[in-house]
């Protein structure tokens, strides 16, 4: 059921966490990129291009999803 927002401290600290928690999980994509990149650098592993590419794909979707 809705129930409308009141300006007490708990709405507060909610939306404090929610940015707190969508910061944290902006990093972990940077974070990743760097990593896939760094990988896809590494001519070499075939293997490992394969990998990151993938992985590359469902970061960039989750990313653009949020």
């Amino acid at each position: 059921m809705f129930r409308p927002r009141n300006n007490d401290d708990s709405s507060v600290l909610g939306s404090h966490n929610l940015a707190s928690a969508q910061t944290s999980f902006f990093q972990t994509i940077h974070r990743t990129l760097h990593q896939i990149h760094s990988f896809v650098k590494n001519r070499y592993d075939k293997g490992g291009r394969i990998l990151t590419k993938q992985t590359k794909d469902v970061v960039v979707l989750a990313s653009r999803h949020t």
